[in-house]
């Protein structure tokens, strides 16, 4: 079984709590569903950002799930544009195997 769409709400959110006080760009306003992910955070921070939702994830389920794709870090396409569908990408991911 894979995560509801508020277990991968909590997990993103707490992955960038997890990681503001290593992260090279501080957050100073409060994170919205249409935050950029992308505009946000430097290169480095997104794949420490992806990483420890990874980290989350397969602690809560249990077995890892790689979140990162061709996709990740295209400028039209990647689910790191809005944070929004960033945790849409999780949920789904997540949910993947159950299909």
């Amino acid at each position: 079984m894979g995560l509801s769409i508020e277990d991968a709400r909590r997990i993103v959110l707490r992955a960038f709590s997890n990681l503001q006080s290593e992260m090279d760009t501080k957050i100073n306003e409060p994170l919205e569903d249409s935050s950029d992910i992308l505009e946000i955070l430097d290169s480095m921070d997104v794949v420490n950002l992806i990483m420890e939702t990874e980290s989350l994830i397969e602690e809560k389920l249990g077995h890892y799930i790689p979140l990162a794709n061709e996709y990740s870090f295209d400028l039209a396409e990647s689910p790191l544009l809005e944070l929004k569908s960033w945790i849409n990408h999780v949920y789904e991911l997540s949910n993947k195997d159950n299909e």
